[in-house]
């Protein structure tokens, strides 16, 4: 049985570090059984096959469809996704709890100070010069998930492996109970 592990929050919140961790400890745990998705990739990957280059809100939400039915398509051939992404919005939540085989959602929060000391790829400090526009959180509203299955406070300086690890134990006991 597949599942599909999403990791959401803003920008800058630490997604794609924990969900390269989650992904490592599966491929020591199950090899060759899941698969990183990155939405930074994901979405630079549509943009080469013609897509809107546009990162409005309305395209994020096309984006964030898209990105939820790969998961779908990949999880129903028996990989387990584990998926970084932004896309805060509450129709894909429910949509994802509704369609996604063994959804396990997982909310980074991190106030915006915090934000605006990582900014890795300068998101905010191009906001706050005015030099862009639709950034999520700032100008762009989000719809955190109601009902994560597990969050995590960027502020507390977790460590990733031990909380990767703490995510794929749950995942895996998730699926035990469901065969």
């Amino acid at each position: 049985m597949s599942s599909v592990i999403w990791i959401t929050g803003l920008s800058g919140s630490g997604k794609s570090t924990l969900a390269q961790a989650v992904h490592n400890e599966l491929m020591n745990v199950r090899p060759s059984s899941s698969v990183f998705l990155d939405g930074d990739e994901l979405r630079k990957l549509f943009a080469k096959c013609g897509e809107n280059s546009e990162y409005s809100e309305v395209q994020r939400v096309e984006y964030a469809k898209k990105y939820s039915l790969l998961c779908k398509m990949l999880a129903e051939q028996g990989i387990i996704v584990v998926i970084a992404t932004i896309s805060l919005y509450s129709q894909i939540h429910e949509w994802n709890r509704k369609n996604l085989p063994n959804y396990f959602e997982i909310l980074i929060e991190a106030n915006i100070e915090t934000l605006k000391k990582r900014d890795p790829k300068g998101i905010y400090k191009r906001f706050m010069c005015g030099e862009l526009t639709n950034v999520s959180g700032l100008d762009l509203e989000v719809e955190m998930p109601c009902s994560p299955d597990h969050v995590l406070l960027a502020e507390t300086n977790y460590n990733c492996e031990s909380e990767a690890s703490k995510i794929v134990s749950r995942v895996l006991r998730l699926k035990q109970n469901e065969n």
